[in-house]
């Protein structure tokens, strides 16, 4: 099965994730509507070893992206981790009250087909060699401690989000988001994601997305 056939197999969903159609190359913008859905490789959460949009699967409720540069540099793994772990406790907390959905996606230049379908048998054997080793290093932040119950971690490759438009300078941008529209985005470098920063995106969770403080 090709790439192209996988992605084709999704999308009837796309008609529901924008009201407005999804330009190409546009910043996230604050009161705009999300780009759009995409496909990355589940390492965690219920579609594990899939390829799925939680986009569309949250729709309409409250979610956040957490889209993560670089990550198999040395210890960028671990400077990510805080921030995942506070917005992971501020979901569990929040579970009786608001429904929010995230997803933390990897993003990657190194593998040439992140779906493995390629036509060419050594590519694909070299994908499949770098999506374990990725997917193993996922796994293990996921389920480090404290472990991320609510938090869906997956891969994919940073041609995949083009619409998105990352900033290509920053190492993660969160994104919130509220019946599929932008109320809130962060762009961060490596340095720029301290304590402050994590604790700004934990109240704009608080402020944007309905959450508890408890």
């Amino acid at each position: 099965m090709s790439r192209h056939l996988v992605k084709l197999l999704f999308l009837t969903p796309l008609l529901f994730v924008a009201a407005d159609p999804p330009t190409d190359g546009q910043p996230l913008q604050v009161g705009k509507n999300l780009p759009g859905s995409f496909h990355p490789y589940n390492v965690t959460g219920p579609r594990a070893g899939k390829y799925h949009c939680q986009v569309t699967e949250h729709n309409y409720e409250p979610g956040l992206l957490v889209f993560v540069r670089d990550f198999d540099a040395p210890d960028n793994l671990g400077a990510v981790r805080p921030l995942l772990a506070v917005i992971d406790e501020r979901i569990e907390k929040n579970l009786t009250r608001v429904r929010i959905g995230c997803t933390a996606v990897f993003l990657t230049d190194k593998l040439t087909d992140v779906t493995g379908t390629a036509d060419t048998p050594k590519v694909n054997a070299d994908n499949d060699d770098l999506r374990e080793k990725f997917t193993k290093e996922l796994q293990d932040l996921a389920n480090g401690e404290p472990k991320l119950r609510n938090v869906v971690v997956a891969l994919d490759h940073k041609d995949d989000l083009k619409k998105y438009a990352l900033d290509d300078n920053k190492f993660v941008t969160v994104v919130l988001y509220n019946k599929l529209k932008i109320v809130a985005v962060y762009a961060l470098t490596k340095n720029e994601l301290n304590e402050k920063a994590v604790g700004e995106i934990n109240d704009g969770i608080t402020e944007k997305l309905g959450a508890t403080r408890k």
